[in-house]
C-alpha cells in the first residue's frame, strides 16, 4: 500500500519558502540600513573636504601669515562667518589663496561657526529664511542637523566645553558621474566636511 505524501510535500515547500522569505526581507532591511549609513558617511565626512579644511587650517594657523587665525576669529562678530559664500570669496582671507582653494576643491560655501548650539541654530534659521535657496540648499540644512545630533556643541550653563571653540564647515560639489550611475546622473552632488577648532 502506497502512502500519499503530496500534502506533506506542499506543506514542506510552503514552510521552507516562508523561512527563506523572512530571511531575505531581514537581509534587505539590514543592508538598506548599512547602505544609508554608507551614503551618510561619504556625503558628510568626505575625504576631499577634509583635505580642503586641513589645507585651510594650515593656512590660517601659519604664523608667517601674520596670525591669520586671530584675524578670522576677530571677524566672527555674530554666530557664524562665511569665508566663501555661494562660490564667492568674502574678502576675509587673501583673495588668491581663497580662489585657489575654492577652485581646487569646488567649494560652494565655507563657514566659520561658533561651536555652540545657539550658533548652529542661528545658521539653520537663516537657511529657513532663504526661501528661494539662493545661498543654501536643503542638504546643507540636513548636514547642520547632523552636526547638532553627533557633535558636542556647547550649551548655555555647561562648563565642560570651551565656549570659544569653532567649527569650520565646507560644502562642495563633486562630479556626480563618479558617484551615481549614468542613467541617474545628477548635475551636482553636494558633500560636506567639518573640522573642530579649539
Amino acid at each position: 500500500m502506497k502512502k500519499n505524501n503530496k500534502g506533506f510535500m506542499l506543506a514542506e515547500v510552503v514552510v521552507t519558502s516562508t523561512i527563506l522569505l523572512v530571511i531575505m526581507i531581514s537581509l534587505f532591511f539590514t543592508f538598506n540600513k548599512i547602505y544609508a549609513r554608507y551614503n551618510s558617511v561619504t556625503a558628510y565626512k568626505n575625504i576631499d573636504g577634509m583635505y580642503a579644511l586641513d589645507n585651510f587650517m594650515e593656512y590660517i594657523m601659519n604664523e608667517r601669515e601674520n596670525d591669520n587665525i586671530n584675524k578670522v576669529i576677530a571677524k566672527v562678530t555674530s554666530d557664524y562667518l562665511f569665508i566663501i559664500k555661494k562660490n564667492d570669496c568674502q574678502g576675509i582671507i587673501d583673495s588668491n589663496y581663497c580662489s585657489n582653494i575654492q577652485n581646487g576643491y569646488n567649494i560652494e560655501n565655507l563657514v566659520f561657526v561658533r561651536q555652540r548650539e545657539t550658533s548652529v541654530n542661528t545658521l539653520i534659521n537663516d537657511i529657513d529664511k532663504d526661501e528661494n535657496k539662493s545661498i543654501f540648499n536643503n542638504t546643507f540644512r540636513e548636514y547642520l542637523n547632523y552636526i547638532q545630533k553627533y557633535y558636542a556643541l556647547w550649551k548655555a550653563g555647561d562648563n565642560t566645553y570651551n565656549q570659544n571653540s569653532y567649527l569650520l564647515i565646507t560644502e562642495f560639489r563633486t562630479d556626480s558621474s563618479s558617484v551615481v550611475e549614468e542613467d541617474t546622473k545628477l548635475d551636482n552632488v553636494y558633500n560636506y566636511s567639518s573640522l573642530e577648532l579649539r
